[in-house]
């Protein structure tokens, strides 16, 4: 009978199945990544910004950017600046190496939430779907944040799964609630939209406590307190930048603009060319077609509310 580390994962069988899929989810990341894939627009300002944060220049865009630094989300590119920082020299490919072996650790976690929920061949079935997830893999091959956050959004589920393992009071597994709060902070800057939701996932914690809301709400607690730690340097960054409160970035409205924007038939991409024909009062006929989607809601917003930011 297999004993150890492979009977918990399904007999020597299981086990090998599992680390086959681990190896795929790795090989494809690094191939992606040491290939490389034509960057996005949103890439390309991520790997500004590294690059300026690694010179001294602080978080920007540079001049000829399209819209404010403050629309990006600041944790991947503070990861690749410092990676920058390590290896003296600004190395797309390098960053993007070091990134996808991080973000091959989702296929682990998927496997670890799988198997907690629903046993080893669910926990199989889900690492195999994330390791060749075509979307994941597309991302890894250029700077582009939803390989990190998925890393971290795993960890930090499976963070607060682990936390509540623990037995006794919460001094006794304090430590793994500050953790999962960590987890969901870093998370948070690397995706804002993440920071409701860890929220949330702080509410759950504390309303597992139907018998005890006093360890439910130190739990609690002390998730939040990790999240806040990570976020909340960023956070007094940006009062003194901004002079207003933005806990992470500026880039929201403009998304949730886009994502609600009904004339253009839930397709993003045609969200300017629809505001712009709604509204051709706002917009020089030669000029249109070099202003990118977040100039014609900037012009847009400021015509509306010219008293208020345009996010």
């Amino acid at each position: 009978m297999p004993t150890g580390l492979a009977a918990r994962n399904g007999g020597r069988l299981g086990l090998a199945t599992l680390v086959a899929i681990l190896l795929l989810g790795l090989g494809l990341r690094l191939d992606y990544a040491i290939e490389g894939r034509a960057p996005v627009y949103d890439a390309k300002a991520y790997a500004r910004i590294a690059a300026h944060l690694e010179a001294g220049d602080g978080f920007t865009a540079g001049r000829k950017a399209t819209q404010p630094s403050t629309n990006y989300s600041p944790g991947l590119p503070l990861l690749v600046a410092g990676i920058y920082e390590l290896t003296g020299e600004v190395n797309g490919q390098l960053a993007r190496i070091v990134l996808a072996v991080i973000a091959s650790l989702t296929v682990l976690f998927t496997y670890l939430l799988g198997r907690r929920l629903g046993g080893v061949v669910a926990g199989l079935i889900g690492a195999t779907a994330v390791a060749v997830y075509p979307a994941l893999l597309e991302y890894g091959g250029m700077l582009m944040s939803e390989p990190l956050a998925a890393t971290l959004l795993s960890a930090g589920v499976l963070a607060l799964l682990w936390a509540g393992d623990a037995g006794g009071g919460p001094r006794a597994s304090w430590w793994r609630w500050l953790l999962a709060g960590l987890l969901l902070g870093a998370l948070s800057l690397v995706r804002p939209e993440y920071l409701a939701v860890s929220f949330l996932l702080a509410l759950l914690v504390l309303l597992r406590g139907v018998w005890s809301w006093r360890r439910s709400l130190a739990q609690a607690a002390l998730v939040v307190l990790g999240l806040v730690v990570v976020v909340a340097p960023w956070t007094v960054r940006n009062a003194v930048t901004l002079h207003r409160f933005v806990p992470v970035s500026t880039g929201g409205g403009q998304v949730l603009f886009s994502g609600t924007y009904l004339p253009s038939g839930g397709d993003p991409e045609k969200v300017g060319a629809e505001v712009v024909e709604r509204h051709p009062e706002l917009f020089a006929p030669a000029a249109v077609h070099n202003l990118r989607l977040e100039q014609i809601l900037a012009r847009l917003a400021h015509n509306r509310y010219p008293e208020l930011e345009a996010d």
